[in-house]
């Protein structure tokens, strides 16, 4: 696992495997820790504007597992996606603009979502699920 900053791979930050950047996960989330090298460029590329507030946010690059998010719709119309776990993370970095690395599939599977929605095919699976369980269920007795 890798440190960048701004998910540049030309600025290393830190990496798991030399003990630079370290991770865990608390009741917040994924948490990190970067021990970045003492050096010209990154002073002035990033920590000089962290230590006075510059820069704040952080971002994950990251791939989604397959059963991994749930859409859904709230009670205003707002479409919400909640990743629940990750197949792959890529690496940590401190931001200028946070965004998901990958937004060109974030939108792809928003579309597809709203597709399926629209057709009647969530609506065709969900109760293809049921009348299985029904199934499963009357024979279990």
């Amino acid at each position: 696992m890798r440190g960048l900053f701004n998910h540049d791979p030309n600025y290393i930050l830190g990496r798991s495997a030399s003990g630079t950047l370290t991770l865990s996960v608390d009741e917040r989330g994924l948490q990190y820790d970067i021990q970045a090298p003492d050096t010209p460029t990154i002073r002035d590329l990033v920590l000089a504007p962290m230590q006075r507030g510059d820069i704040t946010q952080s971002s994950f690059a990251f791939r989604v597992a397959r059963d991994g998010e749930h859409w859904f719709e709230d009670e205003e119309g707002i479409v919400i996606r909640e990743i629940s776990r990750f197949s792959r993370l890529f690496d940590v970095s401190p931001v200028t603009y946070p965004a998901y690395q990958e937004a060109d599939s974030a939108v792809r599977s928003l579309q597809a979502w709203q597709e399926v929605r629209h057709s009647g095919a969530l609506r065709q699976a969900i109760n293809q699920k049921m009348a299985r369980e029904r199934i499963l269920t009357l024979l279990n007795i």
